[in-house]
């Protein structure tokens, strides 16, 4: 189809860090990358869509955590095609939420724009 952009900043950060939330955690390798287990990105989207509704989770990384929520959305898009438009607005809805969070338009933008292009794509071989 089209090449996602890279993973945002803050996104790459939250890894880095060491705060993502434990669930998380063992879906990512040493490389900041998914791991080789089956589901990849697709697991790590919805742990986030779940996680962030956890009321203990930190607020300081919640906007984050959106943010590589709807980056894992986008991610999915490559090998799942067929629900290329719900996977796009459920990007789109994390991108809300990260911005709502505190997350910058300079790294929503890009996802957001590249969200709405597949949402398009996608709309269009219904």
């Amino acid at each position: 189809m089209f090449d996602p952009p890279a993973m945002p900043p803050s996104a790459l950060a939250l890894i880095e860090s060491g705060r993502l939330p434990k669930p998380l955690v063992e879906h990512f390798g040493p490389d900041h990358q998914p791991s080789s287990e089956p589901g990849g990105w697709n697991d790590i989207a919805w742990a986030i869509y779940l996680q962030l509704d956890n009321p203990a989770l930190d607020s300081e990384v919640r906007g984050p955590l959106a943010l590589l929520g709807a980056y894992a959305f986008i991610k999915t898009c490559e090998y799942e095609f067929q629900v290329l438009v719900k996977r796009s607005e459920l990007a789109m809805e994390l991108l809300s939420r990260a911005e709502k969070y505190g997350i910058g338009e300079e790294e929503i933008d890009p996802l957001n724009k590249w969200a709405y292009d597949a949402y398009e794509a996608g709309a269009g071989i219904r």
